[in-house]
C-alpha cells in the first residue's frame, strides 16, 4: 500500500489565465471507506491508503461531487479552526499528490458535472 506521492502536475487554467481549480475523484479509481481509512486502487493496480483525519474529510467531500479548492479550504478552515492560508498551502500539496497518483482529476468548471 502506498501513500500518494508529492509529484504534482500544475493547476489547470482557464483561457483567460486565471486558475479555477475544481476537483473530482477520478472515474477509474475504485475506493472503499473502512472505519477511519480510505483504501483506493487505480487501474495500474496501485493501492493507496488515506488515514489522516483531514485526508479522509477531503476524500469524502470529493466523493460528494466535484468541488473547488476554495470550497475545500473554507470547509476545512472552519471545521478544524485553522487559517485559510495554512489550509490552502497544505491542501494544494495534498491534492497534488492525489492527482499524481491518478486518484483525482482537476476539471474546469464546465466539465465538473
Amino acid at each position: 500500500m502506498t501513500r500518494p506521492s508529492n509529484d504534482k502536475p500544475p493547476l489547470a487554467t482557464t483561457p483567460s489565465g486565471s486558475s479555477v481549480p475544481t476537483f473530482r475523484i477520478a472515474p477509474n479509481a475504485a475506493w472503499r471507506a473502512v472505519e477511519d481509512h480510505i483504501f483506493a486502487i487505480t487501474p495500474d493496480n496501485r493501492q493507496h491508503e488515506l488515514s489522516g483525519e483531514v485526508e479522509v474529510v477531503v476524500w469524502h467531500a470529493l466523493a460528494a461531487g466535484p468541488t473547488t479548492l476554495e470550497s475545500l479550504v473554507g470547509s476545512l478552515s472552519e471545521s478544524f479552526e485553522v487559517s485559510s492560508e495554512d489550509v490552502r498551502a497544505d491542501l494544494v500539496d495534498f491534492l497534488g499528490s492525489l492527482r499524481a497518483a491518478h486518484l483525482i482529476e482537476e476539471v474546469l468548471p464546465n466539465e465538473a458535472t
